[in-house]
C-alpha cells in the first residue's frame, strides 16, 4: 500500500495542452479565490502502477480553491453539485421501487406469505447478479466513452424499465417481476462505474476527493433513510403502482441534471480503434484485469467482498423482522419494513461522519484501519439483532451494523480512486463492485434458504 503511494510524493507539474485524453467543464463558475485565474486548465499527472508506466495526463476546468470543507466543495463546484443532485434523486426513486417490489410479491404470494422469504431472497440475488455477469462491459463502457453521456443514455433507459413493473402488479406474476428486476439491474450495474469513475474527473486533489466520495456514498445513505422510509408509508398509503411511476420520473431528472452539467469527460485513447465491437471490449476488459493481477494494490478490491459476506443477507433478515408479529396488519409490517431500511440509512450516515476525524490522506493505513474497524461495529450490530427481541433493538442493530458497511465501502472506494489511473479506473471499479454484489448475492440466497 505504501508503494502504491510513491507517486504522491511527486511534484505536480502543469502540462501543456496536448495531453492524451480530456475532460472539460463547460461554464465555470467564478472563484471565490483572489489566486485562481480564469479560464485557467490543470493538468494532473498521475503515474499508475503499470508495466509502460504510462503518464496519464487529465484537464479540467479550474475549479475553486475553498473545497476544504463538504459545503466548500459542493458550492464551489457545479459538476459535482449537479452530479451529487442527480445521484441524490435518482436513489430516491429506486429505493421506493425496492420496498414496492417486495410487498408486491408479498401481495402475489397471498396466503402462501409463510415461504415468501426464499421469493425475497430471489429478488435480491436478482438484484445483484447481474453486477457480477456485466463486469467486463460496464468498466469498459466507463474507459471507453464519455461518462456522462453514457450515465445521460443508462438513464433515459432507466426510467422505462420500472413501468414494466405494472404489467408484472396487473398479470400477478412474480417472474415477471424477477425479469424487471434483472433488467433494471443491469442497467444499474452498467451506470455504476461510469458514476464512481467520474468523480475524480470533477474534483482535483486528495482531500477534496475525499470529501466529494464521501458525499457521494453519504447521499446513497440519506435516499436509503429517506426513500425507504418514505417508500414503506407510501405503498401502504398510495399504493405499490404509484411508486413505479415515482421511480421512473426520478431516472428522467437524473438524466436532465446530468445534461447541466455540460463538457466533455471522456478519458478513452484511439488505440483501439481498428479493434471490432466485441474486440474492443475483449482488450480492454483482459487490460483491466491484467492491470489488476500486476499491480500491488490488488487486495483493495476485495474489501467490498467480504463486507458483502457479513452484511448480505441483511436485506432478507430485515423482511423477517418486520413481520415478527403476527397479530400486526399489513400496512404496519410495511411501516416497519420502512423504518428499518431508515434506520439503514441513517447509520450509513452516521458511520462516514465519525470516522472522518479519523481518516488521514497522507496516511493510508489510518484508511485500513477504519475499514478493519467496521467489521467489528457490523459484528455489534448483528449480535444486538440476534440477542434481543424487542423491535427498539432491532432498529439499534441495524443501525450499528450498517455503520459499519457503510464505512468499509466509502473508505476502500477512496482508496481505489487514489492508486489507479483514470484511464483503468471504470474497469477496476466494475471489478470491485461486481466481485461485491456477487459475494451479496450468495449471502442472500443463504439467508433466505436458511429462514425457510
Amino acid at each position: 500500500l505504501k508503494a502504491t503511494y510513491e507517486y504522491k510524493s511527486k511534484e505536480m507539474q502543469l502540462e501543456d495542452s496536448n495531453s492524451t485524453s480530456t475532460c472539460t467543464v463547460d461554464e465555470p463558475e467564478p472563484s471565490n479565490t483572489s489566486t485562481s485565474s480564469k479560464g485557467a486548465t490543470e493538468a494532473t499527472s498521475l503515474l499508475p502502477k503499470s508495466e509502460k508506466e504510462t503518464e496519464i495526463k487529465i484537464e479540467t476546468s479550474s475549479f475553486s480553491d475553498d473545497q476544504s470543507t463538504y459545503i466548500g466543495l459542493v458550492l464551489s463546484n457545479r459538476p459535482f453539485r449537479l452530479y451529487l443532485s442527480s445521484y441524490l434523486i435518482t436513489h430516491a426513486g429506486e429505493w421506493f421501487t425496492y420496498v414496492a417490489t417486495i410487498e408486491l410479491i408479498e401481495e402475489i404470494l397471498g396466503e402462501k406469505r409463510a415461504s415468501s422469504k426464499l421469493y425475497i431472497s430471489l429478488l435480491v440475488a436478482c438484484r445483484l447478479l447481474p453486477n457480477f455477469l456485466l463486469i467486463p462491459f460496464g468498466g469498459v463502457l466507463a474507459d471507453a466513452r464519455d461518462r456522462r453521456h453514457s450515465m445521460i443514455l443508462l438513464d433515459m433507459m432507466g426510467a422505462i424499465a420500472p413501468l414494466f413493473y405494472l404489467i408484472a402488479a396487473y398479470l400477478k406474476s412474480i417472474e415477471i417481476v424477477y425479469m424487471v428486476t434483472v433488467l433494471q439491474a443491469s442497467i444499474a450495474a452498467l451506470y455504476e462505474p461510469c458514476r464512481s469513475s467520474i468523480i475524480p474527473l470533477m474534483v482535483t486533489g486528495d482531500e477534496p476527493m475525499k470529501k466529494a466520495t464521501t458525499l457521494a456514498g453519504l447521499a446513497w445513505s440519506l435516499m436509503a433513510a429517506i426513500g425507504s422510509g418514505s417508500g414503506g408509508y407510501y405503498v401502504s398509503s398510495i399504493g405499490i403502482n404509484a411508486c413505479f411511476v415515482v421511480d421512473s420520473i426520478t431516472f428522467l431528472i437524473s438524466g436532465f441534471l446530468m445534461y447541466l452539467v455540460g463538457g466533455s469527460w471522456d478519458v478513452s485513447s484511439d488505440k483501439h480503434d481498428h479493434l471490432s465491437f466485441w474486440g474492443h471490449i475483449e482488450d480492454m476488459a483482459i487490460g483491466g484485469f491484467k492491470y489488476i493481477k500486476k499491480s500491488n494494490f490488488w487486495p483493495l478490491v476485495l474489501i467490498k467482498t467480504t463486507i458483502c459476506l457479513v452484511y448480505g443477507g441483511g436485506d432478507v433478515l430485515i423482511v423477517s423482522f418486520s413481520e415478527d408479529d403476527p397479530d400486526s396488519s399489513e400496512a404496519e409490517q410495511s411501516r416497519r419494513l420502512g423504518s428499518l431500511f431508515f434506520m439503514i440509512g441513517i447509520g450509513c450516515i452516521l458511520g462516514p461522519l465519525v470516522s472522518d476525524p479519523f481518516l488521514n490522506m497522507t496516511k493510508p493505513k489510518t484508511i485500513l484501519y477504519l475499514c478493519a474497524a467496521s467489521f467489528a461495529l457490523q459484528a455489534v450490530g448483528n449480535f444486538c439483532m440476534g440477542l434481543f427481541s424487542p423491535f427498539t433493538y432491532t432498529l439499534i442493530g441495524t443501525m450499528f451494523r450498517a455503520s459499519g458497511s457503510s464505512i468499509a465501502w466509502i473508505d476502500s472506494q477512496i482508496l481505489l480512486q487514489a492508486v489507479v489511473s483514470p484511464d483503468m479506473l471504470g474497469r477496476v471499479l466494475a471489478v470491485d463492485y461486481g466481485l461485491a454484489l456477487l459475494s451479496e448475492a450468495a449471502a442472500a440466497a443463504i439467508a433466505g434458504l436458511l429462514l425457510d
